[in-house]
């Protein structure tokens, strides 16, 4: 237990080591909807990502997880659309990676240039929290450039308030 508690400790001061890197990522989003792409046993570090960018960089994005998202939102490739901005979250030694890497090959085959986030870690809970923290470090740097406090949440205190009002649901 204690081991494992130190690998995830080494994790987030890992990631606390790429701080310049998350600015730069977060450079590279600006102005995008970021698409995330993420396997399954990457599922958590890829909602989690997500939700740190709706919630602190108030920015939409979008998670597909693998290999269900090979079925359905890869269809969308094809059409362009302008302002998506691919992120593919991979993790050292995830059995599903040569998987991405083929998904990765055929988003890049139809015009988009997916950036590749690499989870570092020699352990399964080292590599998860070097990915929350130096992905939550990218969403605090995107809230900067756009000008966001990342802890405001008037929209979701209104929303509760209104329902509270309506007696639509109690909070």
């Amino acid at each position: 237990m204690a081991n494992e508690l130190e690998s995830g400790i080494a994790g987030i001061e890992n990631a606390l080591k790429h701080v310049d890197d998350a600015v730069n990522l977060a450079r590279q989003l600006l102005g995008s909807i970021p698409v995330i792409w993420v396997t399954e046993s990457r599922r958590g570090v890829g909602i989690r990502f997500k939700n740190d960018l709706n919630e602190n960089a108030k920015y939409y994005s979008v998670v597909s997880v693998v290999p269900e998202g090979a079925h359905n939102d890869i269809a969308a490739v094809t059409t362009k659309q302008v302002g998506l901005r691919h992120v593919a979250i991979m993790g050292p030694n995830d059995y599903e990676g040569l998987y991405e890497e083929v998904l990765i090959n055929v988003i890049s085959s139809f015009g988009a240039e997916p950036i590749i986030v690499k989870l570092e870690g020699r352990t399964p809970l080292e590599a998860e929290m070097y990915g929350v923290t130096y992905l939550g470090i990218v969403t605090l740097a995107l809230a900067e450039l756009l000008g966001v406090e990342p802890v405001s949440t008037e929209p979701i205190d209104r929303l509760k308030n209104l329902l509270s009002e309506r007696r639509v649901f109690q909070v």
